[in-house]
Order: C-alpha cells, then sequence, then structure tokens
C-alpha cells in the first residue's frame, strides 16, 4: 500500500506573525547546508495541523532560477521523509522554518540528508518537551 508522501498548501507557513516569533524565540536544528528553526505551537488559533517554511537567501544564491530549484529539493527531500516525524510528534504542532546557508547548488542527497537528520533532532527535542 503507498504512502501518502503529499506536501498540502495548509501545511505550509504563510503568518508574518508566526515567522516573526520564529526568529525571536524558537529553537533551532543545523545540518550543513541547512538550518531548521521551530517552535511547538499547542492550541494556536491559526494552525490546526504541521507548518512549514522554507528561505533561500537572495543574498547567498543569486539567481532566481537556482533559488527555487533549491527550493524544490528542500521540499521534495521534507515531504518524502516528514511521516517519521510527524508520527513521533503526536499532540505537538511544530511550526518549521528551514533556511538554505551555503553559497552554492547541492546533490539532492546531501539535502536528504540534511533535513533526515534535523528531523531526527527535532523529534528527540520534541520527546523530551
Amino acid at each position: 500500500m503507498p504512502t501518502n508522501n503529499t506536501f498540502p498548501s495548509h501545511h505550509r507557513l504563510k503568518s508574518r506573525k508566526l515567522i516573526g516569533q520564529l526568529f525571536q524565540s524558537s529553537s533551532t536544528a543545523f545540518s550543513y547546508p541547512l538550518l531548521l528553526k521551530y517552535k511547538v505551537l499547542n492550541n494556536h488559533p491559526e494552525i490546526r495541523e504541521l507548518a512549514v517554511a522554507f528561505s533561500i537567501p537572495k543574498k547567498k544564491i543569486k539567481t532566481a532560477v537556482l533559488r527555487n530549484r533549491i527550493r524544490r529539493l528542500i521540499i521534495e527531500s521534507f515531504r518524502t521523509e516528514q511521516r517519521g516525524i510527524i508520527t513521533k510528534v503526536e499532540g505537538k504542532i511544530p511550526a518549521m522554518m528551514w533556511i538554505y546557508l551555503s553559497d552554492e547548488e547541492k546533490d539532492i542527497n546531501v539535502i536528504k540528508a540534511a533535513v533526515v537528520q534535523c528531523l531526527q533532532e527535532l523529534a528527540q527535542s520534541l520527546s523530551k518537551e
């Protein structure tokens, strides 16, 4: 039976207020070339499910074509690996911001390994809380 590895639009973090809160007071997980900022949102009126945003700085990656490609690679890696994290954090709703830190495009395998490592750190952190 195939698993449902979708990433629907209602899982995207769009609220400027919540994104600001992520940068002001949040926990982090790092695995080069990705930085994951996350915050647990229990009983939040706007967010009822997983909320995720992705950022590739224009200062580091100049061309929009390359930024979009990297964003697609990160989303694809997250989409295929999210199932493991969502089942481990039942009852806790994390808001996440993925930030790409490298100056050049990395291979999909490097990005996928970084996503898996950050998600494992997130799961360990959420299980302690």
